[in-house]
Formats: C-alpha cells, structure tokens, sequence
C-alpha cells in the first residue's frame, strides 16, 4: 500500500473511520454488551494537519473502555516534485478521553511519505506501530513505540538495506515490550516478505523469510502471536502473472521457520490469498470532541 493512497481520503473519511471503528457511545460501554448501542457524532481527527490534502485515520486499537489509540495519514502542501506528500500520526485516547495527535517519523520521513497501518496496543498507554517513511522517491519501512503513554522516536527498520524500498504491514505484541512484526522489502529480483522482533523494548534487526518454493513475489500482510516469540503470518506469492497462491510461515520461540504453500488441493485459480481470522472485538465510547494537533509535539 503506497502512502499516496492512503492520503488521497478525504478528513471526513478519517475522521468517521475513526468512530465507526471505535463504534463510540456515551458512557463507555462495549457495542458487544450492549442491547441497544448508541453512536456518537464524528470526531474530527487532527483537522489542524489535514487541511492541504486530507487525511485518514489506518488503525486503532483499544485495550479498554475508553483507553484506545488511533493512527494514519496526514496531508501536506504539494512541494519538491511530490502531488500528495505526507506524514504519519498518532493520537491517543486515555479515560474517554483524546489527547492531541502526534507526527510521527518526522525527522526520518525526509521523503514525505509517511504512513502508518499497523497498530497493536498491549496494555493502555503502551502499543507499537508501523508502516512507511519516505527518502527520496523511495519508502522505507519503520517502527514507533508508545511506553506508558509517550512516544518513543520512530525506528528505521534495519537489516534491510538502503537501496530498496519496504513496509511493514502487520505488528502483533502480546506484551509490553514485546511485538513481532512482518512486511516486505523490494530486491533486485523482486519482492521478498521479511520479520522483525522487539525484546523487551528493543527492536531487533529483520530476518528474510524463507520460503519452500520460488517465486518473484512473496508478500505477508497477516501476523498473529499467541506469546512473545511464538506467531504465525500470513501472505501470497506469484505463480504468473494475476496468479497467486497463499502460504504461511511461523515462528517458534523467536525462530522464524520456511513458509509453506496451503490451499493448494482447492486453489484452482490461483486467487487465494491468506487474511487473518479475529474474534469479535468490543468497540468502546469516547466523548465526542474535536481532538487538538500540535506539529510541534512530535515523537519523532
């Protein structure tokens, strides 16, 4: 997912992705425990920061009624060559209610491409996100780290190299600390899926995965952990051209193993591809506010 993509929605959309995700309702009270569930008004997410080419709100998680945290895209004036330059920021809520939304990835999205689509929180006040920055006409993948409800500065992804652009596309932590996280990296011979680990706070460097067949393209999107170190993901690879087949790889205590083809017996068409399976989430109320933007409180 390029990051002109994502700032290409209107701030209206992401103002309502916001609270159509949360399914907000005065008092706090879960839609899944609710018998007759109210939604609330719009909120509009960092109107301060979207007004040159809109915005989008990607990704919230919440841990609790009224403890959530939202993340996405914001617009910037068209400049250097660029039509639709941007940045990523986050935004959190904290007892029902939003505190002023963040830039992230500042000093190192010098491309303007910033993005954020992954977004897993373990506990309020703590949650890991990721996706993209930009340098020069390429993106590069990174991470961010909130720790008791301040942002750390973003990370740039390392073991990948600086001559290819990459992503993360899905992050899952199960404790505070400590998160997995998958994307993919271009090469000169295609596209390669990768995952990258944080260890008690510390992000480690990205390990190619793998694979038990060959195929120019090799994606992941999905990731799931059940403890810290132990996940499985999800993606696709090319058989030819509009053609894919899905695979899935997993990792057991902190070792990545080789991703293996599934489907094959009922992929006829080579159109299948992998996606990850939820159970139903409870979605929690906020007041309904208009949430402040600073450019200047960055957790860059």
């Amino acid at each position: 997912m390029g990051s002109n993509d994502v700032t290409r929605r209107g701030t209206l959309m992401g103002a309502m992705a916001l609270t159509a995700a949360l399914g907000l309702q005065v008092g706090g009270i879960g839609i899944a425990g609710a018998s007759t569930p109210t939604w609330n008004s719009p909120i509009l997410v960092a109107p301060a920061l979207s007004l040159a080419s809109g915005a989008s709100t990607n990704s919230i998680s919440c841990t609790g009624p009224g403890d959530c945290t939202a993340a996405g895209t914001y617009g910037l004036p068209p400049s250097g060559g660029n039509p639709t330059p941007s940045h990523a920021f986050v935004v959190t809520e904290t007892s029902g209610l939003w505190g002023t939304a963040q830039e992230v990835a500042g000093p190192l999205d010098t491309g303007h491409k910033g993005s954020i689509a992954a977004l897993p929180c373990s506990s309020p006040g703590n949650c890991s996100a990721g996706c993209v920055y930009g340098v020069g006409s390429a993106t590069r993948a990174f991470v961010v780290t909130q720790v008791d409800g301040s942002w750390h500065p973003a990370l740039a992804v390392t073991g990948l190299g600086t001559s290819s652009s990459s992503s993360i596309t899905s992050i899952s932590c199960k404790a505070n600390g400590d998160c997995s996280a998958v994307g993919n990296v271009d090469t000169s011979s295609g596209s390669r899926a990768f995952a990258v680990s944080e260890l008690s706070g510390h992000w480690g460097r990205a390990t190619t995965i793998s694979t038990a067949f060959s195929s120019s393209i090799i994606s992941l999107y999905a990731l799931s952990c059940s403890t810290a170190g132990n996940c499985a993901a999800g993606g696709d690879f090319s058989v030819g051209p509009m053609a894919f087949n899905p695979f899935v790889v997993s990792e057991t205590s902190g070792h990545w193993g080789t991703g293996k083809q599934i489907a094959a017996n009922i992929n006829t068409t080579h159109m299948a591809t992998s996606a990850p399976c939820r159970a139903p989430e409870r979605a929690f109320a906020a007041p309904s506010e208009s949430i402040p933007v600073s450019t200047a409180h960055r957790a860059s």
